[in-house]
């Protein structure tokens, strides 16, 4: 596996390969590790004000799409979490227990896109997992997402 410190400045074909062997990585860890290592992950890849429209699931690009354009935002990077979660072979996490949320943070003052797995919190704060009711707190939802049937749809 490459060393370089942010492999999304690899050209796309590397970064799928990368990603791809990341994810093999991920399967001998524990549930903590492997949501402490997604977060981190995919907090390196290049922010952008819009990529994903979060009232609109149906449009969404997929992984290897977003990959390719390497432009994320909030809610495309919460979203490639989630994805790397699900093509995990060994399962540990229920797929009930998965899930996007957008929401208003207040203390922050803004609206951010979260994803939320064993009520753990990733793509919050950079290489830091939340407690979900912690957040909660002093947060609106506005927008939850679940994937039924191969796909996003907000519930």
């Amino acid at each position: 596996m490459n060393k370089l410190h942010n492999i999304f400045l690899l050209n796309p074909y590397e970064i799928i390969k990368y990603w791809r062997e990341f994810r093999e990585k991920l399967e001998t860890k524990n549930k903590e590790e492997i949501l402490k290592e997604i977060n981190l992950f995919w907090w390196k890849a290049p922010i952008v004000k819009f990529s994903l429209d979060y009232e609109k699931p149906e449009t969404w690009l997929t992984p290897w799409e977003l990959i390719f354009e390497n432009q994320f935002d909030d809610i495309s990077r919460a979203y490639v979490m989630a994805e790397t979660l699900y093509m995990l072979k060994t399962n540990v996490f229920e797929e009930s227990k998965i899930n996007l949320m957008v929401i208003k943070d207040y203390i922050n003052e803004e609206i951010k896109c979260i994803l939320v797995v064993d009520n753990i919190v990733l793509n919050y704060e950079y290489n830091n997992l939340k407690n979900f009711d912690e957040i909660i707190q002093n947060s609106h939802i506005m927008i939850k997402y679940e994937k039924k049937q191969g796909k996003w749809v907000s519930v």
